[in-house]
């Protein structure tokens, strides 16, 4: 996967997560904070793996390293 396509897929999941804050607020304000708090915590995890997702990118030394023939 080249590094574009993984940049616009990690775009992506941080435009859901932020969808999810949107919604997740909008329920605790409606009064329903048991799904609220559902919601935000779906939101967190899928913000943790994105962050597991860069940080695994990072510190992955086959990715910088050459092929050698």
């Amino acid at each position: 996967m080249n590094s574009n396509r993984i940049a616009d897929e990690l775009n992506r999941l941080t435009e859901l997560h932020k969808e999810l804050v949107i919604i997740a607020e909008k329920l605790r304000i409606g009064g329903d904070s048991d799904n609220s708090k559902a919601v935000l915590e779906v939101a967190f995890g899928l913000q943790s793996s994105q962050l597991n997702i860069l940080t695994s990118m990072v510190n992955d030394p086959t990715r910088t390293r050459k092929k050698q023939a």
